[in-house]
């Protein structure tokens, strides 16, 4: 259940900054790795995350947000 609020509050937030965004600005949603590839012992986590990228992608093709890009930022960790 945390995750849905996890998506649905990035969503709610997007659509109170959209309204005030002007040319040139950008909405930024961090996503995870774990949204491409989830390990078994995230699933929950891995599908937020796989929405999240998913949000990112469809608010950039129908224009929601001002943006041509789609690079959502990825962050990993590293085992040394």
């Amino acid at each position: 259940m945390i995750g849905l609020w996890c998506v649905l509050s990035t969503l709610w937030f997007m659509q109170d900054a959209v309204p005030h965004l002007q040319k040139g600005s950008s909405v930024v949603i961090i996503s995870s790795i774990a949204g491409y590839n989830p390990p078994p012992s995230l699933a929950m986590y891995g599908v937020t995350k796989t929405a999240l990228l998913g949000l990112t992608k469809v608010s950039t093709s129908l224009a929601i947000v001002p943006s041509k890009e789609y690079k959502p930022p990825l962050p990993s960790f590293f085992l040394f």
